[in-house]
This record gives structure tokens, sequence and C-alpha cells, in this order.
């Protein structure tokens, strides 16, 4: 703020003493001789011939260039998938349950709530989304991005296949 004020003082200064008719270099002398009189006319005048042809002080602003953002429709639909595969494994685990099934899973037990169950799941969406977010940053071109989440959801779907074949 401070530097944005003083380059407008600055820029006011100039400008005003730019338009100045007649500064006190240029100004003629009382004590001057006839002679020195036209010297100090020339040198005057050659002043005056720099200040014309002297370039202006502008400020531009260059537009900003826009980065592509990361988090783009594609980026999103992308992520749905894991996340709506895991919520179908979990209810179709869910009815295979309350069925009389048991989960293979080492990690839910033998029988799991269903928070257990979403409490597992969620976070390993979130976490290939987080790892899919930051390999797209790395690398925006490049597809590798793709990989985490659609490995997750395919798990999940293979799970889902699986056990609705196995009811």
């Amino acid at each position: 703020m401070k530097s944005t004020i003083l380059l407008v003082v600055l820029l006011a200064s100039v400008t005003t003493f730019s338009n100045a008719q007649e500064s006190p270099i240029d100004a003629p002398s009382a004590s001057m001789s006839p002679q020195s009189s036209a010297s100090s006319e020339q040198e005057r005048l050659r002043i005056r011939d720099l200040r014309r042809n002297t370039p202006t002080f502008s400020i531009t602003t260059t537009p900003q260039i826009q980065a592509r953002s990361v988090v783009d429709k594609h980026f999103v639909l992308q992520q749905i998938y894991p996340v709506l595969a895991s919520v179908s494994d979990i209810q179709l685990t869910r009815y295979a349950l309350r069925n009389g099934f048991v989960e293979g899973s080492p990690l839910f037990g033998h029988h799991p709530s269903a928070s257990t169950m979403y409490g597992v799941s969620m976070p390993l969406c979130v976490v290939t989304t987080f790892w899919s977010y930051r390999l797209k940053k790395a690398s925006p071109h490049s597809k590798l991005w793709t990989i985490p989440p659609l490995v997750l959801g395919s798990v999940h779907i293979a799970a889902t296949t699986y056990t609705f074949f196995t009811m």
C-alpha cells in the first residue's frame, strides 16, 4: 500500500514538473550579457528538445495466465466412481449379512456394522482422492491421476459382483 502511494506521488510530481512552462534552468538570468544570452537560448532549446524526446513512463499490467484448475468436471466424475462402488458394496454386504452370510474381509470381522464398513471404506476413498489430486497437480496433462480411483472402484465392484453371485 505504501509503495503504491509512493509510486502515485512520484508519477504526479514527474508529470507536474515535466509540464511546467519554464524551469529554473531555462529561465534567463538578469546578470547575463547579451552574448551569453544567445548561448543560453540555444541551451534552453536543447533542453526542451530533450524533454520532448524522452519516453513517457507508463505502468501496464500484463494479464494473468489462467492456470488450469485441478478439480474440474472430469476429476469430480472420476472420484464419484469409487464412492458409488463402495456404497454399493457396503449395502449389498449388509443385505447378505442380514440373510445369514459372513463377511470375508479381515478388516471388518465376521459381522461388521454399517458404521464399521463405512468407517473403513470412506477414508480409503478420501485417500485415493487426495492421491489422485496430487498426481493431477504434479502433471496435469498426464492421465496417471485416473489410476487410483479406477483401481479402488474396480475392487469394490468386483467385491459387489462376488457377493451378488454367491448369495
